[in-house]
């Protein structure tokens, strides 16, 4: 009896649970999902609100290009282009001199790199999601040990 239960006890799999608390957040691409995607990511990155704004718009305006760009290369040029830099100042309402600044900031934080906004800080929104972006938060406990029978 004793070993068919050892036989059962497997590692946690965190791709077979179900997730035990769902918090929706209404908010759509255009209706503030990247400031709350960057407000998220701030604790991570360390953003100041300007950077915030700034990085949200890039997002929001890389979203709108990747609805007819489907190549990442040209997406990630034409995000950083100038035509697309002079909508997130306007949107942000930030000088061209300060737009820089907050710029340069990014950079150092490693936000933007040489060819466009980090990718491990760009959401992965799927059109086959009936309107849902999902995204799986996995706190693991470093004290916890794991059977390794």
């Amino acid at each position: 009896m004793e070993q068919a239960e050892n036989s059962n006890k497997k590692a946690w799999d965190w791709r077979s649970r179900k997730p035990n608390n769902i918090l929706p957040i209404e908010a759509g691409p255009t209706t503030g999902f990247f400031k709350w995607w960057c407000i998220y990511m701030r604790p991570m990155v360390d953003l100041t609100n300007k950077e915030l704004n700034v990085v949200s718009s890039f997002l929001k305006q890389r979203y709108e290009l990747s609805k007819k760009i489907a190549d990442p290369a040209i997406l990630d040029s034409q995000t950083m282009s100038n035509t697309t830099k002079k909508k997130v100042i306007e949107e942000c309402g930030l000088t061209q001199q300060h737009f820089y600044v907050v710029m340069s900031g990014l950079r150092k934080k490693n936000v933007i790199t040489e060819i466009g906004i980090n990718p491990r800080l760009i959401p992965n929104i799927r059109v086959d999601d009936n309107g849902y972006f999902q995204f799986l938060l996995l706190f693991k406990d470093p004290e916890f040990k794991e059977d390794k029978e």
